[in-house]
């Protein structure tokens, strides 16, 4: 039985490693950083600025009303263009900022993983127990020894089951 107890608890330690291991819940993905973006206002002001001088040397060399009015159009096509490339700046770090929000949201309300390890090695813990005492040989009832033991003494001529104290050593 001994050896049947030691084969099962070695068995149920290797199944504990093995459990303790590969029951491991997988580790959360981090959520991305938000992005920063940083104003470029001085950018399309330099674009301003070039479309407005531009705007002067035509208007200085327009000589009618007609010309000048031409010169104004570009300056407002000029002036249209710059504010579309401004708003579609906007639009993309708008984009890219609700991507990370619902990056954000989704990471925020996902279910975290349960760790079952502790429900598996207290199952193993169980069988463990179990192992061991039913492979744990178990003496006689205390009951049975002693009626055992005073039927033994009847034998030996005790009738009255008393102990006699032996005898001193004599001198």
């Amino acid at each position: 039985m001994l050896i049947v107890r030691r084969i099962g608890l070695g068995v149920l330690a290797i199944t504990a490693i093995a459990v303790f291991f590969t029951l491991r819940p997988a580790e959360a993905e981090p959520v991305p950083s938000l992005p920063t973006f940083a104003p470029q206002a001085a950018d399309y002001a330099d674009l301003i600025d070039s479309a407005v001088a531009i705007y002067d040397l035509n208007n200085d060399n327009a000589e009618s009303a007609p010309q000048q009015q031409v010169v104004n159009g570009w300056l407002a096509n000029d002036l249209a263009k710059i504010l579309a490339l401004e708003n579609a700046q906007i639009v993309s770090q708008l984009d890219a900022l609700s991507q990370q929000n619902v990056l954000a949201y989704q990471a925020a309300t996902a279910p975290e993983q349960q760790d079952d390890r502790p429900a598996a090695l207290l199952v193993i813990t169980v069988i463990a127990v179990a192992l061991w005492g039913a492979t744990t040989v178990s003496a006689p009832p205390v009951a049975a020894r002693e009626v055992g033991e005073s039927s033994n003494s009847s034998k030996h001529g005790d009738a009255a089951g008393s102990e006699e104290e032996p005898a001193a050593p004599s001198l």
